[in-house]
């Protein structure tokens, strides 16, 4: 599981991708839970697009939904999705692309935190999470 990193300007804007890499499950990948840290005075996550697997933000669409809450108060990005294809996808899956601002000139994380990763059956897929950086210039 990793996460893009960027590099933009104060007032700058950039999309990074959350991916899973190497999904080798063959039942596929069919839900995960992820909590994205980050520090909100310095970045601003401004939207949480989902990809073609998953769109439909807040609403099941046939094949599936994904869902985000962005809580700056608590410097977090919850994000929850499943689609019920079988099987489901397999190799790098894009999980979803965060829309971001640079507020404060630095080097700030992005903390990924996977809950949940798993298959068509609801059984875990093992896997990482890799934490990137924004860079704020």
């Amino acid at each position: 599981m990793v996460i893009g990193s960027a590099e933009i300007s104060v007032g700058g804007n950039a999309v990074v991708p959350l991916t899973a890499r190497r999904i080798s499950d063959p039942k596929g990948l069919a839900a995960f839970e992820i909590v994205i840290k980050y520090d909100p005075l310095a970045v601003r996550i401004d939207e949480v697009q989902a990809p073609k697997k998953f769109e439909g933000l807040g609403e099941a669409q046939e094949g599936g939904t994904l869902i985000s809450r962005i809580r700056p108060e608590r410097g977090a990005v919850y994000i929850i999705a499943f689609h019920t294809d079988i099987p489901g996808p397999t190799g790098d899956v894009e999980l979803a692309k965060l829309s971001l601002t640079g507020i404060k000139p630095g080097i700030w994380p992005l903390e990924v935190r996977l809950d949940v990763l798993a298959n068509t059956d609801g059984e875990p897929i093992p896997a990482a999470a890799m934490s990137a950086v924004v860079t704020v210039r």
